[in-house]
């Protein structure tokens, strides 16, 4: 199955798929960047598995997206849920 199909499946299903190393620790940080590329109008579900595990508050989060000019989405509708 290709990497895009398998994507769209993921994100049909909510999922949060397991990812191979997670960072577990934000504290040593104020302001945290958070890039990802924009999948269908969001954030790609493997950042959602991360981004989950963490403590933000009092960061300053700064997010940026690549996309091919179909804009934000939802991502940060997104991003503001978990934060």
């Amino acid at each position: 199955m290709k990497c895009t199909e398998i994507a769209k499946k993921e994100q049909q299903a909510n999922a949060r798929p397991d990812i191979k190393e997670t960072l577990d620790n934000i504290g040593d940080y104020d302001t945290v960047y958070i890039g990802f590329p924009n999948w269908w109008g969001t954030l790609p579900m493997p950042m959602f598995t991360q981004l989950e595990q963490l403590d933000f508050r009092g960061k300053t989060v700064k997010p940026f997206v690549t996309h091919e000019g179909s804009s934000l989405g939802s991502s940060q509708k997104r991003l503001e849920e978990i934060m």
